[in-house]
């Protein structure tokens, strides 16, 4: 828990964030960046994983970032899992994805609120309709040009058979990730709904003060109230986000060992509780 802390890291960490001691939950943090080395070695923190991915034109974002701080805030050891990367724009993804491709990460699929060919984007249906399809994450689809492509395997696929997403396409095909394995099976999501100019604009969009993290290479970056609530142990809801994840993402908080502000938790169990409502009486 945070309060495992030595005192004179904890000292450290306020005066570098410009934090106020004592520390109460009002209080804002008067930097939104440091140096990454400062905060490795305050906490003694071993090198992050995949830090060579970060860069100005590729941003690791949230839980990942959350997972790894952990280790140093006495919350445990560093546990693997996704990784979420966001960009500036169209062309610094398909960038990134070709890399990654050509690192040795493997093709799963793109995520998307529409039915598209993987291979070319256009508009698609489901190859293999039925309950089995609904429960796949990647079901096969089939294309009018290209045939049969997606499945729940991760493939080869070699980096200039990727396709290049364009701001239309997004848009058009509802696009929300690329996602891609690396080679040790960490699952590598590449965001394209949320591709934003400045990192401080994805930052924003984040609904919990947790998630208001990120690497952009040598810098970490964060909300006003992440740290305070990271060295209280405690996190609050900042932005609005879709309602079901919003939930789902208070209780792997928890599990964190992070207790939630009392109007944090009403709040989004709230919605929660509308949101079934609302869905009750759409099936009926």
């Amino acid at each position: 828990m945070p309060e495992l802390l030595q005192p004179s890291q904890r000292q450290a960490l306020q005066e570098l964030l410009g934090l106020p001691s004592p520390l109460r939950p009002s209080a804002r943090a008067a930097r939104l960046q440091v140096d990454l080395a400062d905060v490795r070695r305050i906490l003694d923190l071993p090198p992050f994983p995949f830090a060579d991915l970060a860069s100005p034109t590729s941003w690791i974002v949230g839980g990942s970032v959350l997972r790894w701080l952990c280790g140093g805030l006495g919350q445990g050891t560093y546990r693997t899992g996704d990784l979420d990367l966001f960009f500036p724009s169209t062309e610094a993804f398909n960038e990134t994805g070709r890399r990654l491709l050509e690192r040795g990460w493997q093709f799963r699929g793109f995520t998307s609120r529409t039915v598209m060919c993987h291979r070319c984007g256009r508009p698609a249906e489901i190859a293999h309709p039925g309950p089995e399809a609904m429960r796949q994450r990647f079901p096969e689809v089939r294309c009018a040009v290209c045939g049969i492509t997606g499945g729940e395997e991760p493939r080869r696929l070699a980096p200039g058979e990727l396709l290049a997403l364009t701001p239309e396409l997004i848009r058009e095909r509802l696009l929300v990730a690329l996602e891609l394995v690396a080679p040790d099976g960490t699952v590598t999501h590449l965001s394209a709904a949320a591709i934003q100019p400045q990192l401080a604009m994805v930052i924003g969009r984040a609904d919990f003060s947790l998630a208001q993290l990120a690497l952009d290479g040598g810098a970490l970056h964060f909300g006003p109230y992440t740290w305070t609530d990271l060295l209280l142990g405690r996190f609050r809801h900042v932005a609005h986000s879709d309602t079901w994840g919003t939930y789902h993402r208070l209780a792997k908080y928890r599990a964190f060992g992070f207790r939630p502000y009392a109007g944090t938790a009403a709040e989004v169990n709230l919605r929660w509780a509308v949101y079934r409502f609302k869905r009750r009486l759409r099936l009926r």
